[in-house]
This record gives structure tokens, C-alpha cells and sequence, in this order.
């Protein structure tokens, strides 16, 4: 079975996350932070060849409450259940990036496909 929908590119992150949010079970709050984050971790250019990506850098973070609408103490709370659930992880230079397994990735054609298996016992 195959559904379809156009989304535009301005939204795709938020569509994608409301389709996963079956099996994530996030908020409307905790999604929203999520969108923000992956839309950060996902245009994030490096200023400096050194320079290491960290989703939770303080630039980040004030960006990311901008764009929620959100005190400090509600986001920590949300950083914290995502990280315990995984969608949050340490890179190698021990700092936090969206998990690669969560980023949307759209193919040559344009689309963004998403296949669930379930397996019946």
C-alpha cells in the first residue's frame, strides 16, 4: 500500500515528523523542537574548518527557543526526554547532533519515502 503527499519544502520536516510521531509519541511542544533542530542540524554550514557541529551550542539553543516560542526550562526538559529516547545523540566529538537515522532524506527525484515494516508473531 502506498499513500502519497505533496508537501512543499518549506514544511517537509514538519510533515515527516508528524508521520513518525505514531511510533515516536511526541508532543505538539516536542515536536516542534525536534522540526527545529533537524532543520538546524540539517542547513548547518561549519564557520571555521575546525569548527564541530553541536545541535545544543548556545547559538543554537537561543535560536531554536526563538523559533519555538519557549522558555529555557520547558526546552531542557524536552532536550532531555529526546536524548533519552534517542533522538538526540553524542557525535564523536562528544557533542549532541540529531540521530542520522531520524534526518529526512530526499532522493534524486525529490521525494522522501518512509517504509514501516511490521513484523506480526
Amino acid at each position: 500500500m502506498n499513500f502519497q503527499k505533496k508537501v512543499t519544502k518549506s514544511n517537509y520536516v514538519r510533515e515527516y515528523i508528524t508521520v513518525l510521531n505514531g511510533l515516536l509519541d511526541l508532543t505538539p511542544r516536542e515536536m516542534d523542537v525536534l522540526v527545529a533542530m533537524i532543520k538546524v542540524d540539517t542547513q548547518w554550514i561549519p564557520r571555521a574548518p575546525s569548527e564541530v557541529k553541536n545541535i545544543l551550542s548556545t547559538d543554537n539553543r537561543r535560536l531554536i527557543l526563538k523559533e519555538c516560542n519557549m522558555g529555557k526550562s520547558n526546552f531542557t526538559k524536552i532536550i532531555n526526554k529526546l536524548i533519552s529516547i534517542n533522538l538526540l545523540v553524542l557525535s564523536t566529538d562528544t557533542k549532541y547532533v540529531v540521530n542520522e537515522l531520524l534526518k529526512p532524506k530526499i532522493d534524486t527525484k525529490g521525494k522522501l519515502e518512509i517504509r514501516f515494516v511490521l513484523d506480526v508473531v
